[in-house]
């Protein structure tokens, strides 16, 4: 019987030697995870703002508005204005959260719509365009406008490029009602009925942003490959 040759050594098929994965040197307690980082963010430009106040001696009433003693309303007269910002809060969270680890022509978009919204959700929490940035910066109400209005059509141009019809109609709804309510801040109209006339075109903008924010992390998720290490 004819014996099968026995293979050489360099005859054999090299085996792969993976590299030993790499560690972080950074201690257990320091690595912390996205959500945790965002939470922390948060929690210091909160501080920051409050700090700022009570150092510039800036009184609490002017940087949290309260309808109720302002108007006469009654005590859930502001609930609109706080499901706002939990609305906006929640859109800007989603966004943020939602582009991390995709690698995805989405993930632009959603960086950009989640740092502008939580830009607009700490603003509008704290008056900062009415009372902070005016009075201790220097940064007249009309600039803070012009900058958001950079920002959004920045964002507007990167979401035209992706060519989703439906990002596009919650932008030009939150778009429409948002310029809706900025004419009615800076119109100088006082009264129980302003207040309600802004508030109501602010919430519907913001309901629009959080349709965008839902619409573009589904998306994302659903198309988008696996980012690369």
């Amino acid at each position: 019987m004819n014996k099968s040759p026995t293979p050489s050594p360099q005859d054999k098929p090299k085996q792969k030697v993976e590299a030993p994965m790499a560690t972080s040197r950074r201690p257990k307690w320091l690595r912390l995870s996205s959500i945790t980082k965002i939470c922390l963010g948060v929690f210091g430009i909160e501080f920051l703002i409050g700090g700022s106040a009570e150092l510039f001696g800036i009184p609490v009433r002017e940087l949290v508005r309260d309808p109720a003693a302002e108007y006469g309303f009654p005590v859930y007269g502001g609930a609109f204005s706080t499901i706002g910002l939990v609305i906006l809060g929640a859109a800007s969270i989603l966004l943020i959260v939602g582009s991390f680890g995709i690698s995805s022509p989405l993930k632009r978009v959603m960086q950009l719509g989640g740092v502008l919204s939580a830009c607009m959700t700490i603003d509008d929490a704290f008056m900062l365009h009415e009372q902070v940035l005016p009075g201790v910066f220097g940064i007249s109400e009309y600039a803070v406008y012009l900058m958001y209005f950079c920002g959004a059509l920045y964002l507007y141009v990167e979401t035209w490029r992706i060519a989703d019809a439906y990002l596009l109609s919650a932008a030009h709804a939150a778009a429409f009602f948002l310029c809706v309510s900025v004419t009615a801040d800076v119109s100088g109209l006082y009264g129980g009925f302003a207040f309600w006339f802004e508030d109501f075109a602010k919430l519907s903008g913001y309901v629009a942003i959080l349709a965008f924010a839902i619409h573009a992390a589904r998306r994302n998720l659903q198309t988008a490959p696996p980012a690369e290490n």
